[in-house]
């Protein structure tokens, strides 16, 4: 009897929750046509899309009062409330947009509208969810498909998925890229730690032909994809070249996103929250340029890897990978012992390879093997929230857990209980 009422009341809670969302979305369907006077421009890509939207708004905040996506609320759930946040006195709405399953990404559209749809890139993502790479690019597309009369797509053009969108679409779109004859395109692009990254923009296509050079405070050469397509959208808005470029400029790392952070000991370690393999490649990349005395890796397990679905496949794959770049590697998680394995094999020696079960564990042996000109790479799935190693190299923390349920990042979890400043701690100057 307990049974049926509780299954009863989570059923009626249920039908309550849709009704309430279904109102939601009517509301703010009549909202969006409602502010014609607003341009509302929407990001999507399997990568890229946050660091273009913040960066977006930086640059568009000069040309008068913008609306936005609040930290992630980019998803079905949360969008119809972002478009209802907007008002007539809003120039510019920038909304991140991402999809969460086949038929996620059209319904939001639908809602959206967009003036202007930014398509940054098509990766292997959320593999779980789509069958392949084509999958993914149908459901991206919907972005595009769904522009409001006389909008525009800005397009990767050096991908092809992305590229053949441009069909889809009444108006001849934008394109950014490093190849492929773009109407802007990036050229003399460098970021060999400790340098950051900086590119030179050519405007030309649908431009007045330009350059502008750009240099930023993010570490590694996949942050231009970008640079690129929030550049390319700002130009199209009118925003004035000079202000672009300070915008990069002043545009501090992003947390937990390849996010440098200084250690009281002098060491720097470069921490970053995303766990997928095209995340985790990039990240090998800019270990490979980096300049440094000793390079260490901290990594949890990764994702998104076609064809592993098995944890220990993807531990022997990421200690492959980490042999031909670092010269100390620790795994914390499960299934280390694979990836230890996999080390020696790889010629990593006994005493430069740890498997390890747990972020307490991993913190006290870099803390016993960290030398002062160190360069420390983290990076693992949200849940282990191995930022919380980093920290211990800094103070006293007072979150314990092994495996946290909260997907937000430490920084902003009530649990941390630092003993020390953590903003000054995290403040690069």
């Amino acid at each position: 009897m307990f049974y049926r009422r509780l299954k009863g009341l989570i059923g009626k809670l249920r039908r309550k929750f849709l009704r309430k969302l279904s109102h939601s979305i009517w509301l703010a369907k009549l909202w969006r046509k409602l502010m014609f006077r607003t341009t509302v421009i929407a990001v999507t890509g399997s990568v890229g899309k946050t660091t273009c939207r913040e960066l977006l708004i930086s640059m568009l905040e000069s040309q008068g009062s913008v609306h936005r996506t609040e930290n992630n609320e980019n998803d079905m759930w949360s969008i119809p409330s972002t478009i209802l946040r907007m008002r007539p006195w809003h120039r510019y709405s920038v909304m991140e947009t991402a999809a969460s399953g086949r038929g996620s990404l059209k319904a939001i559209a639908e809602i959206v509208r967009p003036d202007i749809a930014i398509v940054t890139a098509v990766a292997p993502t959320h593999t779980k969810e789509y069958s392949d790479l084509e999958d993914i690019a149908r459901e991206k597309s919907e972005l595009v498909r769904n522009l409001a009369r006389n909008g525009v797509a800005v397009l990767n053009a050096d991908d092809l998925r992305v590229a053949q969108m441009k069909s889809l679409t009444k108006r001849e779109p934008v394109t950014f890229g490093q190849q492929n004859n773009a109407d802007v395109m990036a050229s003399d692009v460098s970021s060999a730690w400790p340098q950051r990254l900086k590119l030179k923009l050519n405007l030309s296509g649908q431009f007045a032909p330009a350059s502008i050079d750009l240099q930023s405070n993010l570490v590694g050469r996949h942050w231009s994809n970008s640079f690129l397509a929030a550049s390319t959208t700002a130009a199209f808005c009118g925003v004035p070249h000079k202000v672009i470029q300070e915008a990069i400029t002043s545009m501090p790392p992003f947390r937990a996103r390849m996010e440098p952070i200084r250690l009281p000991n002098g060491a720097v370690a470069i921490q970053d929250n995303n766990a997928s393999d095209v995340v985790f490649l990039a990240m090998l990349d800019v270990a490979k340029e980096a300049q440094a005395e000793r390079k260490v890796v901290i990594l949890g397990d990764l994702n998104d890897i076609e064809g592993m679905s098995r944890s220990r496949r993807r531990r022997v794959y990421a200690a492959q990978q980490c042999a031909e770049v670092f010269d100390v590697m620790i795994f914390v998680g499960s299934g280390t012992s694979y990836a230890v394995k996999a080390g020696l094999a790889a010629g990593v020696k006994t005493d430069q390879i740890f498997g390890l079960p747990d972020f307490r564990q991993a913190s006290q042996v870099l803390r016993d093997i960290l030398q002062p000109h160190d360069l420390i790479f983290v990076k693992g799935q949200n849940g282990l929230h191995l930022r919380r190693v980093v920290f211990e190299q800094i103070g006293k923390i007072g979150c314990a857990v092994d495996s946290c349920q909260i997907r937000s990042d430490c920084d902003v979890c009530d649990q941390l209980k630092p003993e020390f400043d953590l903003a000054r701690a995290l403040r690069w100057d």
